[in-house]
């Protein structure tokens, strides 16, 4: 979305003394006079305040609450400055920074709905993640054919991991699942330089202490173990020398390769690494670490349009 600079236009007020909204045929006109590439210092002005505007409500996990009007308003942008977007009545799927047109029915399978409930009732709400969640149940469910443990890294209280063991009727399984977080929200030292100029710092009002309501949570489930403290001084704490499945959601590069280099030896042929955040906008740090990381090991990761990263273990 960043790359397109018109798109966050009519989505505000310009500073009338009317105070009149913004009309189609403003948009069109401020669209329009971005496309003629003659330099215009208050457009380019503008444009980069509603850059950083857009980054931080992103970067603070405020974008969700866009209302429909705003969607289309966005959508109406990028229509008008050439794009070929569809409109948002035609879309199968409008989640999570994602519209499509394609086949989106598994969000209607009883399986997955019942997984999806069970992630919801974890957190007390619905974080829009249908097509994330549906990729986990996937990657889950691929995992659970191979032999190993569960690993997550990245858990607050528990969406993910919630709607897997749901679905995979874990109580019935022979595995350990071992969920790491500080349940409290980032660790601030392990932050790079970078991820702080990115404003990650915001993150942490995102987050508020969850450890006795990610116990009550899991309760109902065998052989879950909930281990507490900073990523990478905790991984040492699961005793497990076969990992079938690892997903990574800790919104910060330190401790996400920290978790992959401490797991890749364990990690079984097949098994799948699940990155949360790897293509999102604000997350470079993660991609470019995993990138790296994928290079070093000579392997290859596959970017969604979710904003996930998939990762085989040859």
């Amino acid at each position: 979305m960043l790359a397109s600079r018109s798109l966050v236009i009519p989505m505000f007020r310009v500073r009338r003394e009317d105070a009149t909204p913004f009309s189609a045929a403003d948009a069109d006109r401020l669209v329009h006079a971005m496309r003629s590439g003659e330099p215009d210092e208050g457009l380019a002005h503008l444009s980069k305040k509603l850059d950083h505007l857009l980054h931080a409500m992103h970067v603070g996990g405020r974008l969700h609450v866009l209302s429909q009007p705003q969607i289309h308003a966005i959508l109406y942008a990028l229509r008008a400055s050439g794009h070929d977007v569809p409109a948002p009545e035609a879309a199968a799927y409008n989640e999570d920074f994602l519209m499509t047109t394609h086949n989106a029915d598994f969000v209607r399978d009883p399986r997955f709905v019942a997984a999806y409930g069970r992630g919801m009732a974890a957190v007390g709400g619905d974080y829009r993640f249908r097509w994330r969640v549906h990729v986990g149940l996937w990657v889950a469910s691929c995992a659970v054919r191979l032999r190993g443990d569960f690993v997550e890294c990245g858990v607050n209280r528990g969406f993910m991991s919630s709607a897997i063991m749901q679905y995979l009727d874990w109580n019935r399984l022979d595995r350990r699942f071992f969920l790491f977080d500080t349940f409290r929200g980032l660790d601030g030292e392990l932050l790079t330089d970078e991820e702080r100029r990115l404003g990650k710092t915001a993150g942490f009002n995102n987050y508020t202490e969850c450890f006795a309501d990610a116990q009550a949570n899991f309760a109902e489930f065998r052989n879950v173990f909930l281990i507490r403290g900073s990523v990478p001084s905790t991984l040492p704490q699961a005793d497990t020398d076969a990992v079938c499945y690892l997903h990574l959601d800790m919104n910060c590069v330190v401790p996400e390769v920290a978790a992959i280099e401490h797991f890749w030896g364990r990690l079984v042929p097949g098994a799948v690494v699940l990155l949360d955040d790897y293509g999102s906008p604000g997350y470079e740090p993660q991609k470019h670490g995993m990138d790296a990381f994928a290079h070093d090991h000579g392997v290859e990761l596959l970017s969604l349009p979710t904003g996930q990263g998939l990762l085989v273990k040859p």
